[in-house]
């Protein structure tokens, strides 16, 4: 292939051919003293601009291609602009030809880096297939607190706008706090979205009913099935799910309209009628445990652990297992319970 002042000019404007470029490179190297034959000056006045160069820099690039070159390079014109114009030509085209000898993957990593950041995600599944609730931290220092039979899916790294979590089961979720990423928990029939809060998701299959419960902060229900009010959760309040007719209700609007058959309560005599709920609100942990044991005439160890500092708020039905009041608090606490006849015990994990 013959060199020519065509094959030139698209060198210089990067429009080689990685053969061509390869070949001009070589041209010019051997024959340093062959750009005034095929680019005269009228030429050089007619290629793109070049960047502009300080003087002193030009002169160091230019002492250094002399340096480079065998023998002595004439210079082509007296002008001093053409000295920089020569020191640009040969960094432009190296930096042409270190383009095209790039790979091709590295090539498309620098033409678009979010579409290599995005190509790097994996899918993760963090599967509790233990009988004991299990702790995975995410990336983002979030909590996830997952209980036996239960799965986690979620991208690795997660995206930069958002941090979303696909849940089957039951699993407590201690979310980082992040105002520029929303944390959303899908489930099949509906999503949490939190900031910055602790709550509870329970949503299995083949259950009739799931729910969402919140221990602290604050966060907002959708129905994914149908364009339906989003449902905003306090501290202490539940909404629950049926999937036999998709309604997403708060749990008091659920028990009036869902359930209508009488439920067995589990409430000792003592409990008044008039009251269902017990609810804290800040109070310290060491006098909710005490209140909790009296209300369901258990004993509740917490010996083992520090409750120093530690509060609470939210909210339970008094009919409500002891089991699941326990599991609420020790996970938001990183606690375990181990639990013996009448005796619950609080423990490190």
């Amino acid at each position: 292939m013959e060199v020519t002042i065509e094959l030139i000019r698209k060198f210089l404007e990067n429009k080689c051919t990685r053969e061509e470029a390869e070949l001009v490179s070589a041209y010019l190297t051997e024959h340093p003293d062959a750009m005034d034959q095929l680019l005269p000056v009228a030429e050089w006045e007619q290629t793109p601009a070049a960047p502009q160069v300080e003087e002193t820099v030009a002169e160091q690039w230019y002492a250094t291609i002399r340096n480079e070159m065998p023998g002595v390079v004439k210079p082509l014109f007296s002008r001093g602009w053409m000295r920089v114009a020569a020191a640009v030509v040969l960094l432009a085209g190296a930096f042409s030809l270190y383009r095209l000898l790039l790979p091709a993957t590295q090539q498309q990593r620098a033409a678009m880096p979010a579409e290599a950041i995005a190509a790097k995600q994996k899918e993760q599944h963090i599967s509790n297939n233990s009988s004991q609730i299990i702790t995975h931290i995410l990336e983002d220092q979030s909590r996830v607190d997952l209980s036996p039979g239960s799965e986690i899916v979620f991208m690795q790294p997660l995206d930069s706008n958002k941090r979303d979590i696909h849940l089957e089961g039951e699993a407590v979720f201690h979310v980082a706090k992040d105002k520029d990423r929303p944390f959303t928990v899908y489930t099949h029939k509906f999503s949490t979205t939190a900031l910055g809060t602790v709550f509870r998701i329970k949503a299995i299959n083949h259950q009739n009913l799931s729910s969402v419960k919140l221990i602290s902060g604050k966060v907002v229900v959708k129905d994914l099935g149908k364009k339906s009010v989003p449902v905003f959760l306090h501290p202490g309040e539940e909404c629950r799910f049926s999937n036999k007719d998709n309604r997403l209700l708060l749990s008091n609007e659920f028990e009036e309209e869902v359930v209508r058959v009488p439920k067995i309560s589990m409430k000792p005599a003592t409990r008044p009628a008039e009251n269902n709920e017990i609810s804290f609100s800040n109070s310290a942990l060491e006098e909710v445990l005490l209140k909790l044991g009296d209300l369901y005439q258990v004993t509740i160890d917490a010996s083992q652990v520090s409750l120093t500092g530690r509060t609470f708020t939210g909210s339970f039905a008094k009919d409500q297992p002891i089991e699941d009041v326990l599991s609420t608090i020790a996970a938001l606490n990183n606690f375990k319970v181990l639990h013996q006849g009448s005796v619950y015990t609080l423990g490190n994990p």
